[in-house]
């Protein structure tokens, strides 16, 4: 969407001052004029020249970011049950960068620690490498800095960072996401989720018990749920018989190509 759009402010000034195309004919105070079959013809062959000008630059700005770095920032409840989680996500390409005495090993993964000065400048140095942040089982305050864009601390630094760079964020959690409760503790961890949702952070789950997760049938399907099912890599999501539907999120469904059904 941003290529195209430079695209398109490209070509605006050739639109309204076709002299830039067509020879010399300048015109004044800006003024539209009306254009000939060549005239679109050759605004067309400029269109598919500055695409292409476009495409080429960015892969030569992406083709060396690739891999991920997971961020261990607390203590993982289930060891084994997150291992396997992060396997079933990106293999063994990976490393795990290891926080505040954090112990964990991924199979076949690189682990390091991140205690000095040095070890974080490498670190930065290593995301700016890397397609993706993984943020392991963060702290709920951690997920509260995130969402305000709090970066005055280093491991917020180094997710927002990537976030803005434009590469892929993603939380995975030990636990599913409560469902909105007002006035509880679950509100708040409801809505700051939400407002990294809508940044383009991608929330995963694992359980502790190492257990699949058992997706209930729902009672009420929002624009959420259906954000969520999708981000999850889901394209059906179930409901209950008598579930309620609302209009967004039948449009969002339409729009991502995820199923609902009964």
């Amino acid at each position: 969407m941003i290529q195209i759009k430079i695209v398109v402010d490209k070509l605006v000034p050739y639109i309204y001052h076709k002299d830039r195309l067509l020879g010399n004919c300048a015109l004044s105070g800006g003024e539209m004029m009306q254009l000939s079959k060549e005239d679109i013809e050759n605004i067309v062959k400029k269109v598919l020249e500055e695409a292409d000008s476009v495409n080429t630059f960015s892969m030569t700005e992406d083709e060396n970011v690739k891999g991920t770095v997971a961020l261990f920032t607390a203590f993982v409840p289930s060891k084994h049950a997150c291992a396997c989680k992060l396997a079933e996500l990106y293999g063994t390409d990976l490393e795990c960068a290891l926080f505040d005495g954090v112990s964990f090993k991924a199979p076949g993964c690189v682990s390091f620690p991140v205690d000095s000065d040095a070890d974080r400048e490498a670190l930065l140095e290593k995301l700016a490498g890397k397609a993706e942040v993984a943020v392991v089982t963060p702290k709920l305050s951690l997920i509260y800095e995130l969402a305000d864009g709090n970066d005055s601390g280093f491991i917020c630094q180094a997710i927002l960072r990537p976030l803005l760079w434009g590469r892929r964020v993603r939380l995975l959690l030990d636990f599913e996401i409560p469902r909105f409760k007002r006035a509880t503790f679950f509100e708040r961890v409801v809505d700051s989720i939400d407002r990294l949702t809508n940044m383009g952070v991608i929330v995963d789950t694992f359980r502790p018990s190492g257990e699949p997760n058992k997706k209930q049938p729902l009672e009420l399907v929002t624009e959420r749920e259906i954000t969520e099912a999708h981000q999850s890599g889901a394209n059906v999501v179930y409901c209950d018989k008598d579930a309620i539907v609302t209009p967004l999120a039948k449009d969002r469904a339409a729009e991502l190509g995820v199923a609902i059904e009964w």
